[in-house]
């Protein structure tokens, strides 16, 4: 059967845009929560710094509890950001290395049908595994949204 009579070959290249769509949402929303966690930071950052500046010498104990737990929550936010932040090398899966591909397809091993079908499964198998992490991504982002939370009102209670 020649390549154009395959009718799969047109479903496949379908379900292969498809597949590079679904990535490309991924990694778009994967910046986008790095983008809040700066933000994020930078409010914890601007919160400390203007409370912190505020907190009278010798105010009593809850001030001094509450500017010691602001300054620990301030710590553990920049530490969770941070770890959001950082670069990752090899843990995220966004493209495939297409030099083996290519080799086939040069020696005529492989049809247009071949190529797009078994890159369609590649991309689908790495959405998924990004989906998993994106999801601690997303529950790790929650945490420093919640550290941030505590840390405004452990500062309103230490300089208030």
């Amino acid at each position: 059967m020649a390549e154009s009579e395959n009718p799969n070959t047109a479903a496949a290249a379908v379900i292969w845009s498809e597949a590079q769509r679904q990535l490309v949402a991924q990694q778009t929303d994967f910046e986008a929560l790095r983008n809040r966690t700066v933000a994020l930071l930078s409010v914890a950052a601007v919160v400390a710094g203007l409370f912190g500046g505020r907190v009278a010498d010798h105010s009593g104990n809850v001030r001094l509890a509450a500017t010691w737990a602001a300054l620990a929550l301030f710590a553990a936010t920049v530490f969770f950001a941070l770890d959001l932040l950082r670069p990752r090398k090899h843990y995220w899966a966004w493209a495939h290395n297409l030099g083996t591909w290519l080799d086939r397809m040069r020696a005529g091993e492989v049809t247009e049908y071949d190529v797009t079908f078994r890159l369609s499964e590649h991309f689908e198998g790495y959405r998924k595994a990004n989906e998993t992490k994106l999801e601690r991504f997303h529950g790790r982002f929650a945490v420093v949204c919640v550290l941030v939370g505590l840390q405004v009102i452990a500062w309103g209670i230490a300089v208030l």
